[in-house]
């Protein structure tokens, strides 16, 4: 829901740039309007769950959107070759996206004394055998993890994304 302080934002950035004309700077102020009126329609609705979109639930939603007198036969719905992005394939990308948490964690966690950087730390003192290994893997060993990081924020997306996607393949198998 848009608040006054959005609106503000908005508005202060129309006006301060310098890249677009008056004209243009009006008509983004009304589709910004536009979009935060839509987004006021809609409220504080939960995104529905992958699972939500099969092709019979999507049919259903279809022929509800009919006008009262339509006949759903009269159109022509061609069927698009189904790609498998399914609730099962979401789920083991959640799988996914928990193991790389707990290898990231096991890497490098401050708050965990079992951590591998932790641990090579805690070893390396004078007279030991790591002697100096914490300064030659610290780098490897937060650049590892950052790279898993960034990995489980891709995965993150394609999770979150997941539902548009069944929806614009429903759509273009509907169209």
């Amino acid at each position: 829901m848009a608040t006054k302080s959005t609106n503000k934002k908005i508005d202060r950035v129309l006006r301060n740039t310098s890249i677009i004309s008056e004209d243009e700077a009006v008509f983004a102020h009304l589709v910004f309007a536009s979009l935060l009126r839509e987004a006021k329609a809609a409220g504080d609705e939960e995104p529905l769950p992958p699972d939500a979109f099969t092709p019979d639930k999507n049919k259903e939603s279809f022929e509800k959107s009919l006008d009262p007198d339509a006949d759903p036969n009269q159109f022509d719905v061609k069927d698009v070759p189904t790609i498998n992005i399914n609730a099962e394939y979401i789920s083991v990308a959640r799988e996914w996206v928990d193991k790389l948490n707990e290898f990231t964690s096991f890497l490098n966690n401050s708050n965990d004394r079992d951590s591998l950087h932790r641990i090579l730390a805690d070893v390396d003192r004078a007279g030991s055998l790591f002697r100096g290994i914490t300064r030659k893997t610290s780098d490897s060993i937060i650049r590892i993890a950052g790279e898993i990081e960034r990995l489980k924020e891709v995965l993150n997306g394609f999770i979150i994304m997941a539902p548009k996607k069944l929806r614009d393949l429903d759509n273009a198998r509907l169209s």
